[in-house]
């Protein structure tokens, strides 16, 4: 697999001309059902920052060691943030023979359409995202992210010694404010009386901001914080860190190990292997205009281990997770798709099933 960190890359290779453009589109054919031989995956943040980013690259790392021997060429290109990135190292690597790219950043819904549209032999799919109308040369790849949260949720609300939970969340989109909308849901679902703060902050990665957000939670009397950002969840645990009593559960890549002492857990998606699975899918050929949609019982409700914090977690605690995480798996309880920061406040509870006691 090579690695490609948009940082230092030069502008030479993103500065291709439209007629070369053209020419692309028509020389590099690939269709739903054309196995895919280059394979671009781009995503946001670094792939080594213990978060979203760094899931996404052990999830691509796997697939490139498994498509090596059958001739499948997979680049990973980090770092990238906005979607002029996505739009000029798209084209730029359509350009040199690319048939299929994976974007994995639920904010670029536009630059799949560009893309897809100017060049209709490659196919495109985008993780966390929803795109109307999806091209015939597209797909989207969701996972029910809220599942996982919600399970984190109802560990915040059995455990909060104030009654108040919080969340810091990055510029929200509709896949993402599930995420935080689970979470609260969950907390709300185990403890009516509790109070949800949300927070949103303009970047994923940036320290400051969320390192800000934090302290003003906390000193609402907020314990309990769920982390929907990137490598700015660091700004969190340098907040956590200066109150006892505060507990911090980052998402998609287990941080325990940077913050021992306010990590409770971290929730996961099992977003590496579906990112292994998806593209293998695409190297073989098996990919189509749709929504591939990962749920519960594909691994998606994960919580990574409580480590050394366990014993933060009450007897009635544990049950209740246990409990939740067997109505999950049969089907008794159903996690509603909340979209909008603030859903979850207002949600009518008479629509989930009693909580465990």
């Amino acid at each position: 697999m090579r690695y490609i960190n948009t940082k230092r890359r030069s502008a030479a290779v993103v500065a291709v001309t439209a007629a070369a453009l053209i020419v692309a589109a028509v020389a590099f054919a690939s269709t739903a059902n054309t196995p895919a031989k280059k394979i671009g995956v781009f995503f946001v943040g670094a792939k080594n920052n213990r978060s979203f980013g760094n899931a996404v690259g052990v999830g691509a790392a796997s697939a490139a060691k498994a498509l090596a021997p059958k001739g499948v060429k997979l680049t990973v290109i980090d770092n990238m943030n906005t979607p002029q990135q996505y739009q000029q190292q798209g084209s730029a690597f359509i350009n040199q023979g690319y048939n299929f790219l994976l974007f994995a950043n639920g904010g670029v819904p536009q630059v799949v359409t560009s893309l897809t549209k100017q060049f209709p032999d490659v196919f495109i799919c985008e993780v966390a995202a929803t795109i109307t109308p999806l091209p015939k040369n597209g797909c989207t790849v969701n996972l029910e992210f809220q599942y996982a949260d919600f399970l984190a949720g109802v560990v915040a609300g059995s455990i909060t010694k104030t009654n108040h939970v919080g969340i810091i969340i990055g510029p929200p989109f509709p896949v993402l404010s599930s995420e935080a909308e689970g979470f609260l849901l969950g907390a709300r679902w185990v403890n009516p009386n509790i109070k949800l703060t949300e927070t949103a902050i303009s970047s994923y990665t940036d320290v400051a901001p969320a390192r800000a957000a934090a302290l003003a939670q906390m000193g609402a009397g907020a314990d309990v914080i769920l982390s929907a950002t990137d490598q700015a969840t660091q700004g969190i645990f340098q907040a956590a860190q200066t109150k006892p009593g505060v507990w911090v559960i980052p998402q998609y890549f287990d941080s325990y190990n940077l913050a021992p002492k306010v990590v409770l857990t971290t929730v996961l998606f099992n977003i590496n292997g579906v990112v292994d699975r998806v593209l293998k899918m695409a190297a073989a050929g098996q990919l189509t205009s749709k929504n591939y949609d990962f749920a519960y019982n594909d691994g998606v409700g994960q919580l990574a281990p409580f480590h050394a914090n366990a014993s933060a977690l009450t007897a009635t605690a544990r049950q209740r997770l246990a409990v939740t995480k067997s109505w999950m798996a049969s089907g008794k309880l159903k996690v509603p798709f909340l979209g909008n920061l603030g859903d979850a406040a207002k949600y009518n509870m008479a629509k989930l099933p009693a909580p465990p006691k």
